[in-house]
């Protein structure tokens, strides 16, 4: 069965099996010999991109997009390199949420700090997305944002890593001299 015959199929139980299997399957990065590119390696924002066409359920341009390939030759594709490949692009982007999440997730005894931003309003930039971290890396200069958003997404995300732990070390090191300024005032 091609890829056009599967999409075809009209018979919802045959799709929901597809979905619970596709959990099963091996992954594949390649559809035919179209080779899917990795999410790591390429720009930012063609990362936020797939990850909009994931949301939106927009599967086959994901896929277009994804492998450079077209119309024809997905579609005269073997179904079942679709469900390998979907399994691929299952695998990266679950990669990237652990990655993001890593990001947002606040370090231990920080909750005092959180609930001090929240308090200060900070939830009210997250309706900028993704735009905070480009305008973080771009120290607010909005002609770097498409610099940044053109680089590699591996390359960002290493550097919103590294500047949250470069902001843990600074804050450790000021509770460390505040608390040690204390105990010398003491004496």
């Amino acid at each position: 069965m091609t890829v056009k015959e599967f999409l075809m199929l009209d018979d919802m139980k045959e799709l929901e099996k597809v979905k619970a299997i596709r959990k099963y399957v091996k992954p594949s990065n390649k559809i035919g010999k179209k080779e899917g590119k990795e999410l790591l390696k390429i720009a930012y924002k063609d990362v936020n991109r797939v990850k909009d066409l994931y949301k939106q359920n927009k599967i086959i341009e994901l896929i277009y997009f994804l492998t450079d390939c077209d119309e024809d030759y997905l579609m005269s594709r073997d179904y079942k390199e679709f469900i390998y490949f979907l399994r691929y692009v299952d695998d990266e982007l679950s990669m990237i949420l652990k990655l993001e999440n890593k990001l947002n997730k606040a370090d231990e005894g920080d909750e005092l700090l959180v609930m001090r931003l929240e308090q200060a309003g900070a939830n009210d930039l997250n309706q900028f997305g993704t735009l905070n971290a480009i305008d973080s890396l771009a120290n607010g200069d909005l002609l770097k944002w498409k610099l940044i958003e053109e680089m590699p997404y591996e390359m960002v995300y290493t550097k919103l890593l590294m500047n949250k732990i470069q902001s843990r070390v600074q804050r450790k090191y000021q509770e460390i001299m505040i608390e040690e300024h204390k105990s010398n005032g003491k004496n």
